[in-house]
C-alpha cells in the first residue's frame, strides 16, 4: 500500500477546506507545497483552488501595500518633522557665534576693569603709605620738640633720665622705620624728612651723649650712686659712651 492509499483509507469523509495564509510556512519548498495541496486540498476542485489562491495572493499584495503605505507615511511624517532643520541649525549656529563674540567682548571688558581696579588699588596703597609717612613725620617732629625741652631741664634725677631716654629711643625707632620702609621711595619722601629730620637726628645723638656725660658728672659730684648706675646702663645698652 502506497502513501496515497494510506491517506485515502485514513479519512472517513472527504471535505473541502479554504486555503489560509497561515497554512504556508516561510521555509516551505515547492515539493512541500505540492504535498501540502495534495494532502489538504485534493478534494477541492481546481477552479475553486485557483480562486482561493488568487484571493490569497490579492490579500497578501494588499497587506504588503498597506505595510508600504504605512512606512511611507511614517517617512513623510519624519520628513515633515525635520523640515527646515537646516535653517534651524544655521540659525542656532549663528546665535552661538554671536554669543561667542559677546563672551569675548565681556572678557575684554572684565580684563580692562581688572586692570583699572589694580591701578586704583595701587594708587590707594600709595596714598595710605604717604599718609602713614606724613603721620610719622609729624610724630617725630613732636618727639624732637619734646627732646629739646627735656635736655634743657636742670633736674638731675633718675626720673628725668628715664624720660629723656624714652623720648630718645622713640625718635630713633621712628626714624629707623622711616628710613627702612619699603613702600616709600626716595623720590616720594617728604621735604621735611630729607631736609630737617636727617640733620636733626645726628644733632640729637650728640646732644643725648653729652647730656648723659653731664648728668653722670653731676651724679658723681652729688654722690647719687643710683643715678650714676642708671646712666651707665643706658650708655652700655644704647652704645652712647
Amino acid at each position: 500500500m502506497n502513501e496515497e492509499e494510506i491517506v485515502i483509507n485514513s479519512e472517513d469523509f472527504p471535505f473541502q477546506e479554504t486555503i489560509r495564509e497561515t497554512d504556508f510556512k516561510q521555509d516551505m519548498s515547492e515539493d512541500q507545497i505540492d504535498q501540502f495541496l495534495y494532502k489538504n486540498h485534493r478534494f477541492t476542485s481546481l477552479d475553486i483552488l485557483i480562486k482561493d489562491l488568487q484571493e490569497l495572493s490579492q490579500q497578501l499584495n494588499q497587506n504588503l501595500l498597506s505595510l508600504v503605505n504605512q512606512d511611507y507615511n511614517d517617512f513623510i511624517k519624519l520628513g515633515k518633522s525635520i523640515n527646515g532643520g537646516d535653517e534651524l541649525i544655521s540659525s542656532i549656529s549663528e546665535d552661538l557665534k554671536n554669543f561667542k563674540i559677546d563672551l569675548e567682548e565681556y572678557r575684554n571688558q572684565f580684563q580692562t576693569m581688572d586692570d583699572d581696579v589694580s591701578q586704583v588699588l595701587e594708587k590707594r596703597q600709595l596714598l595710605v603709605d604717604l599718609k602713614t609717612n606724613l603721620k610719622l613725620n609729624l610724630l617725630i617732629h613732636e618727639q624732637m620738640d619734646l627732646f629739646d625741652i627735656c635736655v634743657k631741664e636742670t633736674n638731675t634725677s633718675v626720673e628725668q633720665l628715664r624720660r629723656i631716654t624714652s623720648v630718645y629711643l622713640s625718635i630713633m625707632n621712628t626714624n629707623k622705620y622711616l628710613e627702612n620702609d619699603g613702600f616709600i621711595t626716595v623720590a616720594e619722601r617728604s621735604h621735611f624728612q630729607d631736609q630737617y629730620v636727617h640733620s636733626k637726628i645726628s644733632s640729637i645723638f650728640l646732644e643725648f651723649k653729652s647730656f648723659l656725660q653731664q648728668m653722670a658728672e653731676n651724679g658723681k659730684r652729688d654722690q647719687n650712686n643710683d643715678l650714676v648706675l642708671e646712666i651707665a646702663k643706658v650708655q652700655t645698652v644704647l652704645s652712647v659712651k
